[in-house]
């Protein structure tokens, strides 16, 4: 089956992190009516999965050759990652399916290639997940903070149980002694993290932290810890690739607190920051979001991108993190657990749209880290892909190299200017070889196509060209301009 023969379409490699997957796991059940699995005779896998906002069906195609994602949204054809993409990238993980591309369509047109598929396997409640078609909507109410609180339904919830605090903790505390901590400050993060076994329980959110495959190193974490053994939250800020998750993950390891992960976004409410409504045996509840879930119960609220946020939002984050401790709404409040902790986070600099300042008022309740790039790109590209091979790292140092100056002295491709491009670019070079084409396709897919504009992006290749890899060739597009055609 052709899936891309009659669309306009344009394609985007997906590398998520695991964060970002959950992530998109915990969002399925508020933002899906229906999720379907079909496997054909040929191998051919594809999930169909029925958003609630009213597009298009989405659909997670798998030939063998390539796992994409298929739908159609007014921010994926303007060529943006979507909150779609993001739930699709989630769900297909969960059944076994690694999305590689993301598909930019410009219309509906890719739904032919699929409408001759039926005989779908729901797997729906696999994921919590209700189709509201079949449930009467004329008793929904609207959700505001004045009403939502009357639909929550205070169901047991299963918990998992937690291993001891002493697990992993030889592990823990060899990685500290290894950062500097002394034995005072040792002392207080053991009890600390006995009293988090023993108080903080697992909701079916999320399961135990575990170590992450490269913890952070530098002074953030222990200037972290201090600051959180004071009673304090926190807010990382910094720029792309500085190690805010990675701190986060490393801190919720040692603390043994469970993460529950939110995104901030310019369409973000205050109703939506604490939860949505959803369907439950064809009753309406409300279900917390992650956020609340985490105020609820106790955990870490790793809540990125918050100054996506809108100011007049976020006010409803104050009375969590001062003296107050609790979640509010008018028809009551949700107290705030003892061990839960607000990190979040945020990137900052020209090349992130929708940003705007966080307010005052909110800024003054956190502990305020803003995180160096930890360490120089060839030390980072060694330690988080263990990649070696010598003229592999010269050739992307020189890469960034005359990116750099290009930004520097003419102002363009800041965009291009990104750390975890040059991460990507090395782990695809370690895992498929080395050679002219591959070295061409992740210069373009991770590092030059960011730059969005089209002059920029072929100031960039003949910089690199001219400097770094004669062997770039000059595209369609690019011979145009040269010629003065576009």
């Amino acid at each position: 089956m052709t899936t891309q023969s009659k669309a306009r379409v344009t394609a985007r490699r997906i590398n998520d992190s695991q964060l970002s997957k959950n992530l998109g796991l915990n969002r399925a059940p508020r933002s899906c009516n229906k999720i379907e699995y079909k496997e054909l005779n040929n191998g051919t896998k594809v999930i169909r999965i029925s958003f609630k906002d009213g597009i298009e069906n989405g659909y997670v195609f798998d030939d063998g050759a390539s796992i994409d994602f298929h739908h159609y949204c007014t921010e994926s054809a303007n060529k943006s990652i979507c909150t779609h993409t993001t739930i699709a990238v989630g769900i297909a993980d969960k059944l076994g399916l690694q999305v590689d591309r993301t598909m930019f369509y410009k219309d509906t047109s890719y739904l032919q290639s699929f409408q001759q598929l039926d005989n779908y396997k729901d797997c729906s409640l696999d994921f919590a997940v209700f189709d509201e078609e079949s449930v009467p909507t004329t008793t929904t109410p609207t959700a505001t903070l004045e009403n939502m609180m009357d639909a929550i339904e205070d169901s047991p919830i299963i918990y998992a149980e937690r291993t001891s605090w002493k697990a992993e903790y030889a592990e823990v505390l060899h990685y500290l002694q290894q950062e500097g901590a002394g034995a005072t400050l040792i002392k207080e993060i053991q009890e600390m993290r006995e009293a988090i076994f023993n108080e903080v329980k697992l909701t079916p959110m999320v399961s135990e932290p575990v170590k992450p495959s490269l913890p952070y190193t530098g002074p953030f974490l222990l200037k972290a810890l201090r600051h959180i053994l004071n009673g304090k939250d926190l807010m990382l800020y910094g720029e792309m690739g500085s190690g805010k998750d990675t701190l986060i993950a490393s801190l919720a390891w040692v603390l043994g607190l469970p993460v529950y992960i939110q995104v901030g976004n310019i369409n973000e409410t205050k109703e939506s920051i604490v939860g949505a409504q959803t369907f439950v045996k064809g009753e309406v509840t409300f279900e917390l979001s992650p956020f609340a879930t985490s105020v609820k119960y106790g955990g870490v609220s790793n809540y990125s991108e918050l100054n996506m946020i809108p100011g007049k939002v976020t006010s409803i984050f104050h009375p969590v993190l001062d003296e107050n401790r609790e979640l509010p709404t008018k028809n009551g409040s949700l107290p705030r657990h003892k061990y839960h902790i607000f990190m979040a986070s945020m990137n900052f600099g020209e090349t992130y749209a929708g940003t705007s300042p966080v307010n005052a008022a909110l800024m003054d309740r956190f502990a305020v880290l803003q995180l160096p790039q930890s360490m120089d790109l060839k030390e980072l590209i060694i330690k988080k892909t263990g990649m070696k091979d010598a003229k592999v790292l010269e050739f992307l140092l020189g890469v960034k190299k005359q990116i750099d100056e290009l930004i520097t002295t003419e102002g363009t491709g800041s965009r291009s200017q990104t750390i975890r491009g040059y991460l990507d670019a090395a782990h695809f070079l370690k895992k498929y070889g080395i050679s002219d084409e591959l070295k061409t396709e992740v210069l373009e897919d991770y590092i030059i196509n960011k730059t969005e504009d089209k002059a920029d992006q072929f100031a960039i290749r003949d910089r690199i060209r001219q400097s770094v890899f004669k062997k770039l060739p000059m595209n369609d597009e690019e011979k145009l301009y040269q010629e003065g055609f576009i």
